[in-house]
């Protein structure tokens, strides 16, 4: 025994005594009696408390260990060494053992595998040098530490003196206690329950290979394997299948009814490895890859730990990441691991550790590989008597011979571990042993290059939770048919394979909305096609990115599942043709601004376009997309616009609303009034009856007190019995006292309600009375007479109080409740000011407001408004190329951090293109000035992703990428040190950014390195300015792109000059497609769209002179419906409601009331015509004849003087010069000649 173990261990325990940051150390006291008194104690708590460091300072210096050695298993060599270098840190006396042939009698302390503790089992079946066991990990149950738990358990009733600490988490605890009958236990308590894990871990040796446990039992000297005491009993089929594989393999044979160790299995429990794993090392030999297979046993041996250190936080794993590319090989994970070891021999020794810090390798585990890979070449050649040469053969650069030889052993040694491609990424893999499907392991080789080979083999599955193969390695399918017997029907696996289908020039728009948020519409459209055809599995897959739609299925519903595929694409498609902007049209009418920026309707009646949905009973989920389509189909008609609504009061059960393209449509949904859809009861409204009804002028509320007991007034004497009548006896009676100021003839709870609260005995009476909204004037009445009124069956002290309520309702989304709800609570200023909140189960808010006079009710919701509607950053930077930056996960993370910093919320309206700061007043201006700087500052330092993945480009190009330019890409940024660069691994996308000059110049150095490739990539130019693309934007309906520079001024030359312009159809050659309202909401700003409407409408009335005209008025915007000719004699005017000129419908000239409009033409062409008909209707007018003025004679002599100075006979027109000469002619001639 080590003479300083004592000393070195007493001083440092009594630091650590009273250090309670060492858990254990803490229960000391309690946990050193447990330790004498049973012989075998379980200790059960969560893992990462250091249970098993700490308990085995404790049992040293306890006398239960005597002078023999302690020992602790761990399940693998990384653990033992970590448990061994934290012992030896406080101590000295310990050693770590992983060889069966040292001996560890002179340590204190040994920490060993529990493989290795097997192996001195067969030298020692007693242990005699040893007094206690420690079993770390026992609830993982690996295939070595079952064994060994059975071994010792019998090992107990042979030693009494052995005792034994098993160390587990709360899983399969019940089953340790039964499985070892008497045992005591000890619960370690943690910071967290470890329930929460129980069930989640399945044991290890259901998941290793199950005939190296039976390989190992049969050498213990077990006759039967269904006898031996196994802590998880294995079925007998798994036992039989394991046989089976054993006796092909020639390591067991059958004798005597006896299943027995053949020469070639006793070599392989001398090894203490798995037996697949020594058929992949002699195989290897055999090729002459001795030295490869020594490292992919030793690898596969140890495969728990991990090769490449990552990190801790997201930086650190990325730069990993990075890292790894350069030793990523093509071929899978084993090819990956022998680049690494491989390299690491050829460094020195005293550079290992900082060449595993330059390239975030894990040197321990590195050192484990080594130290195996030593360890199995001694005992191959110790017990085998082979020599393997220590010469490398494989290359990682180039691809020899020897790249097919090694995944031919793999193949070989793992045929049980056969997986094939089930086309699908979702789906991953289906493994041919179990038929499930499960995907590869996220650190896997083969998913850096984006590949998924049809056919490979893995080493072992783990869960973590969801299931993954790990170690895998692509093999060829030629080689599949070499497996004698074959495992599986090669044929039948093969034809199970998912068939692929891919649906190219896709908007994405319309994939996203195919997707739906959270791609909830995309699983119930799966979910629909399962139901359709009873077939699984199915995969309906979308790339956003690309454009594509991927459908996977078997190749007899291919047709059928395309169907339901284009059905959907084509229904999201006519309703993004359809969809529209809808603006108001002086006065009161309603425009449609839809594709090609054209006017779709224009509507100046009084007729409804839009209707309200309303969920009455909801019974389960609507699914908005199916009764979309039932509305259509209902009422024959186009939807342009859905709007979700947020309910304004408790009672609010609208659930959206509805716009249609003609009024015709929205007039049969209204018909429809109250349906059944899936269980749900609906109701359909024409659009703002319901809304009219909420927002009208709320009910007037009251309530009424009066003392329940007499008074205990010392100066006064109350005599009589108290009035205590019932609460309905209270309602009736007060309905009574204010029924008589109801309308006449109403019933008696038609405008008015009355409920009376239940209170305790000490308590005043309430009642709440509630008239109708419209009964203002009556219920102050009402009130006036009740109060201080002694009410019927009450005593004279118990005199009634009113106290009339005034309230109002405030609505806000949660999110904005969330920033403002201290400045909320805060309001309630005034005295009986009461502000309650509900949150709804949309988790929508209402703010009710509760106030005695209609004054602080209304300035009370005029602050709260305030805060809840926010305030919309208007500011000529934010130009919808700087918003759509919000999408993005830069500006995504930048709006989070002003959120943070400010306390503020902020939304991006996509339907009116609103940008809003909502929080605390103080603090908007500050958010508004932080949100447009840092939006602009990231617009101007631009950043692209180049993707490194895709149809053009080699499945190595990001490999190709780092061994080009480093994997931190130092040698890119030193070219261009302007602009900043971040390659994202699992994205294979390359994230340039800096001004416009770098990123094009980045962006063509890649398209270099890619032509020089095989792959070749092209770049259509610009239909508009015919020159390479910048800033590109591809429009929905073709998928062409453009400059979006370009675009948008061919907008704003339709915009300019409307004539002819309209619709906006797409400039490439041979394309009529319109540009979609979608494109101009992501092209234009809301200013833009507003000048557009305009000029769309201007164009819209010329080409419809004969339907619609502008207001006559200079400048004047309003629009009105010209009246049909056939219509006569039902000439309307047009009272404009901007400028207030009347206009005649019919004619288009001002309005003219008493005038057809023959006659107002007539009229307005001769304007003197209406004194002509007049003077030829009247016989009292004559035109004079020497100035033709117009004369009217109302009586006296014939004798008439023209203003002109002429005198005239009235009676033949003849002139004078005197009045003499008129009068002689009237005495002589026209007397005479009359």
């Amino acid at each position: 025994m080590d003479e300083n173990w004592s000393t070195g261990y007493c001083w440092t325990e009594l630091r650590r005594l009273d250090d309670y940051s060492f858990h254990i150390q803490a229960y000391h006291n309690s946990f050193v009696p447990l330790l004498k008194l049973h012989q075998v104690l379980l200790s059960v708590g969560e893992t990462g408390l250091g249970k098993c460091k700490q308990m085995v300072r404790i049992i040293a210096h306890s006398v239960v260990a005597g002078d023999k050695s302690i020992v602790c298993v761990q399940p693998n060599e990384l653990a033992a060494a970590s448990l061994d270098y934290t012992v030896k840190n406080n101590s000295n006396g310990c050693k770590v053992i992983f060889s069966s042939s040292e001996l560890a009698s002179n340590s204190k302390v040994i920490s060993m595998t529990s493989q290795c503790l097997l192996q001195h089992y067969m030298n020692d079946k007693n242990f005699s040098w040893a007094s206690y066991f420690i079993i770390d990990k026992a609830h993982e149950r690996s295939m070595c530490t079952v064994l060994l738990l059975a071994l010792l358990k019998d090992l107990s009733c042979r030693r009494a003196d052995l005792y034994f600490l098993i160390i587990s988490t709360h899983d399969g605890v019940k089953q340790l206690v039964e499985y070892w009958c008497g045992s005591g236990t000890y619960q370690v308590v943690g910071q967290s329950s470890g329930n929460k894990r129980s069930g989640r871990t399945e044991p290890k040796i259901l998941r290793d290979n199950f005939g190296t446990a039976i390989l190992r039992v049969l050498a213990l000297g077990t006759r039967k394997v269904e006898e031996f005491d196994f802590l998880d009993v294995p079925f007998n089929a798994a036992i039989e299948t394991a046989i089976k594989n054993l006796i092909e393999l020639g390591v067991i044979a059958l004798k005597d009814g006896i299943y027995k160790l053949t020469k070639d299995g006793q070599l392989l429990v001398k090894l203490g490895i798995e037996h697949r794993l020594v058929k992949l090392l002699l195989n290897c030999s055999e090729e002459g890859l001795g030295k490869e297979g020594l490292v992919l046993v030793a690898g596969l041996a140890n495969s728990s730990i991990s090769m490449f250190y990552r990190g801790v936080n997201e930086e650190e794993k990325q730069n990993s990441d990075c890292l790894k590319l350069r030793f990523c090989h093509t071929g899978g994970d084993i090819f990956t691991f022998l680049s690494v070891y491989k390299e690491w021999e050829d460094v020195p020794w005293n550079a290992r550790k900082q060449w595993g810090w330059d390239n975030s390798i894990n040197i321990e585990s590195m050192m484990i590989y080594e130290k195996a890979v030593h360890e199995m070449e001694r005992c191959f050649q110790e017990e085998l008597h082979i020599t393997i040469p220590n010469k490398w053969h494989w290359d990682p650069v180039s691809v020899t011979e020897y790249d097919k030889i090694l995944k031919d052993v793999m193949l070989s040694a793992l045929k049980d571990n056969i997986a094939i491609y089930s086309g699908s990424d979702n789906l991953g893999y289906e493994v041919a042993s179990t038929g499930k499907h499960v995907q590869l392991h996220p650190s896997c080789s083969l998913l850096i290059f984006g590949e998924r080979p049809n056919w490979v083999v893995f080493w072992e599955r783990i869960e973590n939770p969801n299931q993954y193969l790990v170690c895998v390695t692509s093999v060829d399918f030629d080689s599949l048919w070499t497996l004698s017997p074959a495992p599986f029907d090669i044929s039948q696996m093969e034809g199970r394979k998912l068939q692929s289908k891919v649906l190219t020039g896709l908007g994405t728009t319309l994939l996203r909305r195919l997707c739906g948020r959270s791609n909830s519409s995309l699983k119930h459209l799966v979910s629909t096609i399962k139901a359709t055809v009873n077939d699984d599995p199915i995969q309906v897959e979308v790339s956003v990115d690309h454009r594509e739609v991927y459908i996977f299925t078997s190749s007899q519903q291919m047709s059928k599942v395309t169907e339901i595929v284009n059905l959907a694409l084509e229904r999201e498609g006519r309703w993004i043709r359809n969809e529209c902007i809808q603006r108001c049209v002086f006065p009161g009418g309603v425009a449609l601004l839809g594709s090609g920026a054209e006017i779709k309707h224009l509507e100046l009646k009084t007729r409804c376009l839009a209707v309200d949905i309303s969920v009455l009973s909801p019974h389960k989920t609507i699914v908005e997309k199916d009764f979309l389509s039932f509305l259509e189909k209902q009422t024959s008609g186009d939807i342009c616009m859905v709007d979700k609504l947020n309910p304004v009061s408790q009672d609010d059960k609208r659930w959206s609303r509805v716009t249609f393209l003609t009024p015709e449509a929205a007039e049969k949904a209204i018909k429809l009034n109250t349906i059944d859809f899936n269980g749900c009861t609906l109701e359909i409204a024409p659009s703002g009856s319901i809304e009219n009804k909420i927002l009208s002028f709320p009910a007037v509320r009251a309530k009424v007190y009066w003392p329940r007991w007499r008074s205990n007034w010392y100066h006064m004497s109350v005599w009589g019995p108290v009035g205590d009548p019932s609460p309905t006896d209270l309602e009736n009676t007060l309905l009574r006292e204010v029924i008589s100021f109801m309308p006449p003839g109403s019933a008696k709870n038609e405008f008015v309600s009355v409920h009376v609260f239940p209170c305790q005995e000490s308590d005043d009476m309430i009642a709440e009375i509630t008239f109708d909204a419209s009964l203002h004037l009556e219920a102050a009445q009402a009130l006036e007479h009740i109060d201080g009124k002694i009410l019927r069956g009450l005593t004279p002290l118990q005199t009634t109080k009113c106290v009339q309520l005034f309230t109002s309702t405030l609505y806000c989304s949660a999110p904005v409740y969330m920033v403002i709800k201290d400045q909320v609570r805060a309001s309630s200023w005034a005295e009986g000011t009461k502000l309650e909140v509900v949150v709804n189960e949309n988790k929508t808010c209402h703010v009710n407001i509760f106030a005695k006079a209609t004054i602080i009710v209304a300035e009370l919701g005029r602050r709260l408004e305030q805060l809840m509607n926010g305030r919309t950053i208007i500011n000529d930077e934010i130009t919808p190329p700087v918003l759509q930056l919000l999408y993005s996960p830069e500006g995504f993370d930048l709006q989070k951090s002003i959120e943070k910093e400010t306390g503020t919320y902020i939304l991006f309206d996509r339907l009116t293109h609103c940008l809003k700061v909502f929080g605390p007043l103080n603090m908007l201006d500050l958010a508004q000035r932080m949100l447009v700087r840092d939006l602009v500052q990231l617009h101007e330092y631009k950043q692209l992703d180049v993707y490194l993945r895709g149809p053009t480009f080699p499945p190595c190009f990001m490999k190709m990428m780092v061994q080009e330019f480093g994997p931190r890409l130092h040698l890119l940024k030193e070219k261009f040190p302007g602009a900043e660069f971040k390659l994202n691994t699992l994205r294979h996308t390359i994230s340039v950014g800096g001004n416009k000059e770098d990123i094009k110049k980045v962006k063509n150095t890649i398209l270099e390195i890619l032509q020089t490739t095989p792959f070749t990539s092209s770049q259509h130019p610009c239909s508009i300015c015919f020159n390479d693309i910048e800033d590109g934007y591809s429009l929905e309906e073709c998928n062409h792109e453009f400059c979006r520079s370009c675009l948008i001024e061919q907008c704003e030359s339709a915009i300019k000059n409307h004539r002819g312009r309209f619709p906006i159809c797409c400039a490439h050659e041979g394309c009529e497609a319109l540009i979609l309202v979608v494109d101009f909401k992501s092209l234009l700003s809301t200013q833009q769209i507003d000048d557009l409407f305009r000029a769309s409408l201007n164009a819209f009335v010329d080409l419809r002179v004969d339907n619609y005209r502008f207001c006559p008025s200079a400048d004047c915007d309003s629009v009105y419906q010209v009246q049909i000719a056939e219509e006569k004699g039902l000439e309307r005017p047009f009272v404009c409601g901007t400028c207030s000129a009347e206009t005649c419908t019919r004619c288009s000239k001002q309005y003219h009331p008493a005038l057809s409009c023959e006659k107002y033409l007539e009229y307005t062409n001769d304007p003197d015509l209406p004194l002509k008909e007049w003077v030829n209707n009247n016989k009292k007018v004559k035109h004079c004849p020497a100035c033709n003025c117009v004369i009217e004679k109302d009586g006296g002599c014939d004798h008439v003087q023209c203003v002109c100075g002429s005198h005239i006979c009235w009676m033949c027109l003849a002139k004078f010069k005197t009045n003499e000469e008129c009068y002689a002619h009237i005495r002589y001639e026209c007397y005479l000649q009359g």
